[in-house]
């Protein structure tokens, strides 16, 4: 699956084949997925896994929503990774990338985090850094300014390529080159129109992605994206890999994780 690419550049294959979702965790690249309010029920079970330093920043948010969700998803990364790692969530050895990337000391297990209005969704490696973005397809959303100051000529194109879809082509994009960007562990950065994710494959300039050397990224890229609910997920890893999406419920949370 791998092709040759020239030294300074990156190739990126998007939209490979992606499997329904397992009981159990197969070792490969997998995807947690949930609405915030279908947890509700066990919204106060879950606040007590977060550390004091999430605890501190979610009192901080204004919105109830997005304060409910911040706590579900983190509290939900913090469950799964203690079940691999055989620890208390709380002490989860967390450090961070220059990037604020959080990472765990020695690389037992690779993870991201990415939430929305509403709804969140976290990717899970065993064998490298990966990146996932969820972006709900809101269409109140100004995409025209997005599009002229972020997104290339080929991907305005594709876009606007029918009078019927832009939002959801728009939200298409703009999930795999977040993703991306957080696979290779930069963040945002200045030039976005420079990585085209139109299409199924593209080759990018590793220039593009500031202040990384060849040496610091994979030379192929993987984005696998999934549209549950009205949401778009975007999920990128330097490897092809057979890929599970997993839908979360209260109910099976609650006999898994014997919350009471």
């Amino acid at each position: 699956m791998y092709e040759v690419v020239l030294p300074g550049f990156i190739n990126c294959k998007f939209d490979p084949p992606i499997e329904n979702g397992l009981s159990s965790f197969s070792g490969n690249t997998e995807i947690f997925y949930a609405e915030t309010k279908s947890l509700h029920s066990i919204y106060n079970d879950l606040e007590k896994y977060i550390s004091y330093h999430e605890k501190t920043k979610a009192g901080k948010i204004i919105s109830h929503d997005v304060r409910e969700t911040y706590i579900v998803s983190h509290a939900l990364l913090r469950l799964f990774l203690a079940h691999f790692l055989n620890i208390d969530p709380v002490d989860i050895p967390f450090t961070y990338s220059e990037n604020n990337k959080p990472l765990i000391a020695g690389n037992l297990i690779h993870f991201n985090l990415s939430h929305t209005n509403g709804a969140f969704a976290f990717a899970v490696s065993l064998t490298s850094p990966i990146g996932v973005d969820i972006e709900k397809i809101n269409q109140r959303v100004d995409i025209h300014s997005v599009v002229k100051s972020f997104f290339s000529k080929s991907e305005h194109d594709f876009i606007y390529s029918s009078a019927n879809g832009i939002y959801e082509r728009f939200f298409l994009l703009w999930t795999r080159k977040e993703a991306l960007l957080k696979a290779v562990g930069t963040g945002m950065i200045n030039n976005l129109e420079k990585i085209e994710v139109a299409g199924n494959e593209n080759v990018i300039p590793i220039s593009v992605f500031e202040g990384l050397t060849f040496s610091d990224v994979s030379n192929n890229y993987f984005i696998y994206t999934m549209k549950p609910d009205n949401c778009y997920i975007s999920v990128a890893i330097p490897y092809y890999s057979s890929v599970y999406i997993h839908s979360i419920e209260a109910s099976v949370l609650q006999t898994l994780l014997k919350l009471k």
